[in-house]
């Protein structure tokens, strides 16, 4: 949208190109889209940020279970006792499943 408002800016004649009447022009495109996104995508959107209880939905869906480590979870793993940064193990380890579950919203227009 920033781009179609500078081109309009510069080119007053192009006012006419993208007035009210092409603009459902736009707003069928965009539903095209969205539509498009969805079925890539899965679910629609929901009409607002991601929400708590959205939030906890997924987290209900996904219930990791991760083996004992005796750390804290809340424990940063590539930083010392001071903060500092430190270099971890890479060695090769045992296979795990990992799933990762990431939510966002693409307003267009």
């Amino acid at each position: 949208m920033m781009l179609l408002r500078r081109i309009i800016a510069a080119c007053p004649q192009s006012k006419r190109m993208f007035s009210s009447s092409v603009t459902h022009g736009y707003e069928s495109a965009i539903q095209e889209l969205n539509k498009e996104m969805e079925s890539v995508f899965g679910e629609p959107p929901t009409n607002g940020l991601a929400s708590s209880a959205s939030n906890s939905r997924l987290n209900n869906e996904s219930q990791l279970s991760s083996p004992n480590t005796g750390e804290s979870s809340f424990e940063l793993t590539h930083t010392g006792e001071s903060g500092e940064a430190q270099m971890v193990d890479v060695s090769p380890k045992e296979s795990s499943k990992r799933t990762a579950i990431a939510v966002c919203k693409v307003i267009l227009g």
